[in-house]
């Protein structure tokens, strides 16, 4: 099924640039140590200036949270030998499958995890540009030819479908939502599996009405779901505002942030789709109380740090939720509450 695009917003394409941009961020505090991506080279063309502490230490906080949550929740159901589905809405460049099958390949082929990548036709289409030029990213889906691979890609718009049914590119406008959850249900999306959605900047880009029709999909159509959300808030105060104001002049809306504009919101707002376990923590919070302190210390090491000030006003001002519906080792797997071990 092709993607049906919503009417055109004018704010699509600095959405959509905002792939590329978190891809260069990423790039740089891969680079310096923070954490180790080999895959992240392959989706930025030309190596780009160092960026500064504060963005490293960022999103050293941002990538080594997200992937912990996943790998939790895949070892969970690994653990008991039960198939998994993980959800990732606007996965832009990510790398994270691709990291997963080389670190914890194992943990991947016991959930039999099926990972479903959505974004925008124009992402999904060059990022499969880069997968068809990368050998190392083919072997990793298990193509073994340049035949299998083109006997996998559907249509001209960047959709991708491995044939052990593993990873799924999917190109889609998330708005358009009656026509996506269809092409997921194509893909293979069961909806008695335990389900992952996972979700870094993306819902809070939407209309209220669709981010939360997106929700309310999962809470009315999926058995056991569960989201993992990492977004802005706290539009309202100095920095806030000046945030708001930077991010409107790269051409981008918060479009939801006044709807859910703080923690306490976040939670409600899962609570009011049927989701019994939502928990959310700033990201002050998930840097000194879940990302393990050993390596935090020793990561705080690699750079000059003279923005601790402005670091904790930055952290302040994003979060991550993480919501289950039902009690399940999937929810007790994503809980906030304890550090993380390396």
């Amino acid at each position: 099924m092709a993607a049906e695009r919503c009417q055109v917003d004018e704010n699509d394409g600095p959405i959509m640039d905002t792939a590329l941009d978190a891809s260069i961020c990423k790039l740089s505090a891969s680079s310096i140590g923070y954490y180790k991506d080999p895959f992240i080279p392959f989706f930025v063309k030309n190596t780009p200036s160092r960026r500064m502490p504060l963005i490293n230490r960022g999103y050293y906080a941002r990538v080594m949270a997200i992937r912990e949550i996943v790998e939790r929740y895949i070892t969970a159901y690994a653990s008991q030998q039960r198939k998994v589905q993980i959800v990732v809405l606007g996965a832009g460049f990510d790398t994270l499958y691709f990291r997963l099958c080389v670190e914890k390949g194992h943990l991947v082929r016991a959930s039999k995890c099926s990972y479903f990548e959505l974004d925008f036709p124009e992402i999904t289409m060059q990022k499969l540009r880069i997968i068809r030029r990368r050998a190392q990213l083919q072997t990793l889906l298990h193509f073994e030819s340049e035949d299998e691979l083109q006997r996998s890609i559907v249509g001209h718009s960047g959709e991708l479908h491995t044939p052990d049914s593993a990873y799924h590119l999917i190109p889609c406008d998330l708005r358009a939502w009656d026509t996506t959850q269809d092409q997921l249900a194509q893909a293979g999306l069961d909806p008695s599996l335990p389900t992952l959605i996972v979700s870094e900047c993306v819902l809070i880009y939407m209309e209220t009405a669709f981010s939360e029709k997106l929700i309310q999909w999962a809470a009315d159509t999926l058995k056991d779901a569960h989201f993992v959300l990492y977004e802005q808030i706290e539009p309202h105060d100095p920095f806030g505002k000046v945030m708001m104001q930077n991010i409107k002049a790269r051409g981008c809306v918060l479009k939801s942030i006044y709807a859910f504009p703080s923690k306490a919101a976040q939670i409600e707002r899962f609570q009011a789709h049927q989701f019994q376990h939502v928990s959310c923590l700033d990201m002050n919070q998930v840097y000194y109380k879940f990302l393990d302190p050993k390596d935090r210390q020793e990561k705080e090491k690699l750079e000059i740090f003279d923005e601790v000030e402005e670091f904790h006003l930055l952290q302040a001002h994003y979060c991550i939720v993480v919501a289950s519906q039902v009690d399940s080792i999937g929810a007790q797997s994503i809980q906030l509450q304890s550090p993380v071990n390396q």
